[in-house]
């Protein structure tokens, strides 16, 4: 910009003990389209990935076909999908009506209740909401029982969050959220007209542990 010609010091200015390994990493980049660039297969030895910090009890997960370590792993609460939001509706609603029907054969009336829910429906999109009044049994929420209070007297009161299934057609995904014990019901019901994420951004290494 100044017209003039420059040549920068090509000497190290810093060396690896200038910042942490998380440091290291967090200043790195990596961008890729999926799709368009594929990711090299790992495939370490057993030696190898028994070095690799992990959380307590977690084990890396293995191809049998290829024999390839997975370092990352798809989010269980993205799912794919190809139906209408119209046909997604009719499917999900059968498919929840089957594990609600497991809920009250096996007496939980709370988890029942907080898989009750109404939706929004558009051309492009199919939105499920659980009702507000199943968040808690109680007809005044009492706040001291609420879900981040471990030593609440009355859990069975407890003020949860409500859930939500949103299906977006464009994108061919269904996505969940919510309280982990219903969630894990709704998913549940989504397995038979669904297929896992076929993207995996969810780290299997505890990065706390390279610290």
């Amino acid at each position: 910009s100044t017209g003039t010609a420059r040549v920068g010091s090509a000497q190290w200015v810093e060396d690896a003990d200038s910042h942490s390994i998380v440091e290291w990493i967090a200043m790195g980049s990596c961008r890729r389209t999926p799709g368009e660039v594929e990711l090299t297969p790992w495939r370490p030895l057993a030696e190898v990935v028994a070095l690799l910090p992990a959380m307590p009890g977690e084990q890396f997960q293995r191809q049998e076909s290829t024999g390839e370590f997975l370092l990352h792993r798809s989010l269980p609460q993205v799912r794919r999908c190809s139906l209408s939001p119209e046909g997604f509706k009719e499917s999900f609603q059968l498919q929840l009506k089957a594990v609600q029907d497991e809920l009250c054969d096996r007496r939980l009336k709370n988890l029942y209740l907080r898989s009750n829910g109404w939706w929004t429906l558009t051309e492009k999109q199919a939105l499920w909401r659980s009702v507000s009044a199943s968040q808690t049994l109680e007809k005044v929420p009492h706040w001291e029982h609420n879900a981040e209070n471990e030593n609440s007297i009355r859990p069975d009161i407890v003020v949860k969050r409500p859930s939500e299934v949103i299906y977006l057609q464009g994108k061919g995904k269904v996505i969940v959220d919510g309280p982990e014990d219903i969630v894990h019901f709704l998913l549940q019901a989504l397995e038979r007209i669904t297929d896992p994420d076929d993207v995996a951004v969810d780290p299997r290494w505890d990065s706390t542990r390279l610290q």
